[in-house]
């Protein structure tokens, strides 16, 4: 009896485990979509200070100019990689058996094949929980790489701005 505990709490365990895993792939891809609308938006007005930029002198137009190309490269990095986060991918490994965590194998997949698969459970859950954890990093680093690159985007948003008004 205490077999039957140990695989329900084993079982319960992988998909709480797989949960939390799901739940933070969404919440990585919710600020991905807070970070792109975000930049979208800062991305379209920035190019109102061109008129501004331009009615200034040529010695300090070429400076402002400078900067204003530093804080469009920021933003277009921490734009891309926003992106990145929800860009879907493709498998990495093509393994000769079809996975459950990848929905293009699931397109071709066999009732036989999939009766197979869903017999061993734990396996499931084991690969479910490998792959989801993999596709967490990847938009963990994207959204950290986001997120570094709108430092810089404010950093030099500030020194244009200063700029723009001092000079």
């Amino acid at each position: 009896m205490n077999k039957d505990i140990n695989e329900i709490d084993y079982n319960e365990c992988k998909e709480h485990t797989l949960g939390k895993l799901l739940a933070q792939i969404s919440a990585f891809d919710q600020k991905a979509g807070i970070l792109i609308s975000v930049l979208g938006i800062v991305f379209a007005l920035s190019f109102t200070l061109i008129d501004v930029i331009n009615n200034k002198d040529i010695e300090v137009r070429t400076i402002l100019y400078a900067f204003f190309m530093l804080f469009l490269a920021s933003l277009m990095f921490s734009l891309s990689t926003s992106i990145l986060v929800i860009y879907p991918r493709k498998r990495k490994n093509k393994a000769a058996e079809k996975s459950f965590t990848y929905y293009m194998d699931l397109i071709n997949i066999s009732d036989a094949e999939f009766n197979k698969r869903c017999e061993s459970k734990n396996g499931f859950l084991i690969e479910q929980i490998n792959e989801n954890a993999r596709i967490c990093r990847v938009k963990h680093l994207f959204v950290k790489l986001s997120i570094f690159g709108l430092i810089f985007v404010a950093l030099f948003f500030v020194v244009s701005a200063s700029l723009i008004i001092w000079l």
